[in-house]
């Protein structure tokens, strides 16, 4: 139900209709991105290059390359040092990876126990005795 209202909203940003949830839904939206930067930024400095990140994560190597221009843009700060040969975090980078890092694990943690705690029986068992 909360994924169906969500699709609504965003649904109702792109066509351009307003409705009174509009500017959360877009909120969301750009939360989900953020993470999906995050995520591009950790696997390329893992990696040490587009390529490989873009590989891992099922992505074109363009596709990696916006989101982490995204994500500098927005951050006005540059977090790698890159030519055609390596790719190296900078001083801000080094630190914004160690944070997305804590993040990104946190947040698999976080579903791996919600996971956890969906397969493990709860709750009473009631049992009788044929007589």
């Amino acid at each position: 139900m909360k994924y169906t209202c969500f699709i609504r909203e965003c649904a109702s940003l792109i066509s351009g209709k307003k409705t009174p949830n509009a500017r959360s839904a877009q909120e969301k939206f750009m939360e989900l991105n953020n993470l999906n930067n995050m995520t591009a930024f950790v696997a390329s400095v893992k990696s040490g290059s587009f390529t490989a990140a873009a590989k891992q994560l099922g992505l074109t190597r363009s596709t990696i390359g916006k989101r982490i221009a995204r994500l500098e843009a927005r951050l006005n700060v540059r977090l790698l040092q890159r030519n055609t040969r390596n790719l190296a975090p900078t001083d801000e980078g080094r630190l914004f990876y160690e944070r997305c890092t804590a993040v990104l694990e946190e947040l698999d943690n976080t579903e791996q126990s919600l996971a956890q705690r969906s397969i493990e029986p709860q709750g009473r068992l009631k049992t009788e005795k044929a007589a």
